[in-house]
């Protein structure tokens, strides 16, 4: 640690210091079947939502930012739907942002997850989620709400993954230049590729070597490792 407080990473791929990480939600924290599992019975019983909704995300993670991100997700899922743009907005809302809240309750988190947050904290290092979804009261069923200086969804900024308004507006939030935050996600494309454009460093939790990540790991003993064993 330099006299600044800010750690030295332990990764011949990447040689500087952090002075924070950040991490995606859905699939990093966590693996994602185990959500997926919970909420099946809800994407069967609301096909046509949920194929709607499916097609108007990957249109808006390749359109960049728009002027209001939830009423333009609104008004393009209404003519799928055939319905008005505010009783979208309000299903959207009830059924999915407020309603799957639940089913993250009994989602457990990868282990050591929350070991590697309090070591990040001990070693002086911000922490923030970006996540392409609202986090709302996910981090306090986890019980890790407080080991988390900044949490946001990318929404909040107009634009989805993988453009890099949401990281940059991330990183101002924390308080720390891009170069000096590594981002933890589970997408090349949307993770890795977006933190890349706004000049963080980046790791991906997978079990394939790639090259798209400055870090890959298989699990969050592996990057523990990395981070913080001389």
């Amino acid at each position: 640690m330099d006299r600044n407080g800010s750690i030295m990473y332990n990764c011949s791929m990447l040689f500087g210091e952090l002075d924070a990480v950040g991490f995606d939600i859905d699939g990093t924290l966590y693996p994602a079947y185990r959500l997926n599992m919970r909420v099946a019975p809800f994407c069967i019983g609301h096909p046509i939502l949920m194929t709607g909704f499916g097609k108007v995300r990957k249109k808006l993670h390749e359109t960049g930012p728009v002027e209001d991100f939830f009423e333009v997700q609104a008004e393009m899922l209404s003519k799928k739907l055939g319905k008005t743009r505010e009783e979208t907005r309000s299903l959207l809302d009830t059924l999915i942002y407020k309603g799957w809240i639940k089913n993250y309750k009994k989602v457990r988190l990868y282990p050591g997850v929350k070991e590697l947050l309090e070591e990040c904290k001990a070693k002086g290092l911000k922490t923030g989620i970006l996540s392409d979804f609202l986090p709302g009261q996910k981090l306090q069923n986890w019980g890790i709400d407080s080991l988390i200086d900044v949490s946001m969804g990318s929404e909040e900024t107009n634009a989805l993954k993988p453009s890099e308004i949401p990281f940059l507006k991330f990183a101002g939030k924390l308080g720390a230049s891009p170069e000096r935050i590594l981002y933890v996600g589970n997408n090349e494309k949307l993770d890795c590729s977006g933190a890349k454009k706004a000049g963080m460093k980046t790791a991906l939790i997978s079990r394939k070597k790639t090259s798209a990540a400055d870090i890959t790991f298989k699990n969050y003993q592996e990057l523990y490792n990395i981070l913080f064993t001389n």
